[in-house]
């Protein structure tokens, strides 16, 4: 008895161990599916290496391109072409140097001819000239090409020039015929033919002070008139009548964004602005340079200049009525300060010119020069002063300028 329940025990660990062994794996409960996941994979790859393998008798080619710009803005001007260049012989040989008539499309849609050049080029003419910063794709259907020629990608993608522009030569102008005609003056270059409604009123011009700032410091909105070249690639802006302020100003030209070309297309995407400097009362007319210099005169003889440089236009009678030029002692007399007399002295400001000492200055003689404008601004008078000797130039209240 004792012999035989041993027995019983093994055989019932080896029942156990049978059932254990026979339960499904992980493997082998996925085995069907991983299986057929790699055959998948396998078939995947071994197409797409078919595909991108050179086939016999067929050869890929590719397509590039250039961007067509703006227009020149000058006489006789035509519009620049599209040209599409393929990287190897991509036309049949009986459409070689001829117009195409399908097979090609360009989206948005723009007027003109398709034409084969030579049999590795195809040139698109448009009729008017590319709208501004406008998106085009191209497609070239595998009609275009012989059987054995295939495009890699049947389609080019570009984009053509935006839309720009620019202020130019700003200023403030005054006539020189017409006293009193003073006026700001600026040209406004463009990269196309502009659409001049659509220009003209997004312009602003307003005068105001720089202190105060744009908002609180406007003085006054003044009106303007525009003009144009003959190509519509340039608008020159004249205001109103710009009167003289009390105090220095500024005028402010804004052009507000949204201005478009003739050709459409996009419009400009910024505001655009310049600042012109207006004169106040006490800076429209000074003397702003005296300066002594040499010339030679027709023998070629030097002579002594002394020159005048004004902000504003004065006759040379005026001026000389008004100016004079003092020939300054060697020695400094005794002032208030300092009783002594100063020999050889180095005069250094004019503060230090009283009236004691023009009382002992030599005034000399000034000949005006001969000057081509009525109403110059650079003045030149002769003079004759000994070398290595101070002068004092005065000018005197009440001289009045041009306008």
């Amino acid at each position: 008895m004792k012999d035989k329940e041993p027995k019983e025990e093994d055989k019932k660990k080896k029942e156990e161990n049978s059932s254990t062994n026979n339960k499904p794996t992980f493997y082998s409960k996925y085995r069907s599916f991983l299986i057929g996941s790699s055959v998948l994979f396998l078939s995947i790859l071994l197409f797409v290496i078919f595909q991108e393998r050179p086939q016999k008798g067929i050869t890929d080619i590719s397509v590039s391109g250039n961007v067509p710009h703006a227009m020149p803005l000058i006489e006789n001007a035509k519009p620049n072409p599209l040209e599409l260049t393929f990287s190897h012989s991509a036309a049949r040989l009986e459409h070689i140097d001829k117009k195409i008539s399908e097979g090609i499309t360009i989206k948005p849609q723009i007027e003109g001819t398709w034409r084969w050049e030579g049999d590795s080029s195809i040139i698109f003419k448009p009729k008017k000239d590319w709208p501004a910063g406008e998106k085009y794709a191209v497609h070239l259907d595998s009609s275009l090409f012989p059987d054995h020629v295939r495009l890699k990608k049947p389609r080019y993608n570009f984009s053509t020039d935006a839309f720009t522009f620019s202020i130019q030569n700003e200023e403030f102008y005054q006539d020189p015929v017409t006293p009193g005609n003073r006026k700001v003056l600026a040209t406004v270059k463009f990269s196309h033919p502009v659409n001049k409604e659509e220009f003209e009123k997004r312009v602003n011009l307003f005068l105001f002070d720089q202190k105060k700032g744009e908002e609180k410091g406007r003085i006054k909105d003044y009106s303007y008139k525009v003009s144009y070249d003959k190509f519509m690639g340039e608008a020159y802006i004249h205001s109103g009548k710009v009167s003289i302020p009390l105090n220095d100003a500024f005028m402010k030209l804004v052009i507000n964004k949204g201005v478009r070309p003739v050709s459409g297309g996009s419009r400009s995407g910024k505001e655009l602005a310049a600042s012109i400097w207006i004169p106040g009362m006490y800076n429209f007319f000074r003397i702003s340079g005296i300066r002594p210099t040499l010339v030679r005169n027709e023998h070629y003889e030097p002579e002594q200049v002394l020159t005048f440089e004004a902000t504003n236009g004065v006759t040379p009678d005026d001026l000389k009525k008004h100016i004079a030029l003092y020939l300054l002692p060697k020695d400094r007399p005794p002032t208030r300060i300092d009783n002594r007399t100063r020999k050889n002295y180095r005069w250094k400001s004019p503060s230090e010119i009283t009236e004691d000492v023009l009382n002992i200055a030599e005034e000399l003689t000034l000949d005006a020069m001969e000057a081509v404008q009525e109403y110059p601004k650079f003045h030149s008078f002769k003079f004759a002063a000994p070398q290595k000797r101070y002068m004092y130039a005065k000018i005197e209240k009440g001289l009045e300028s041009y306008g």
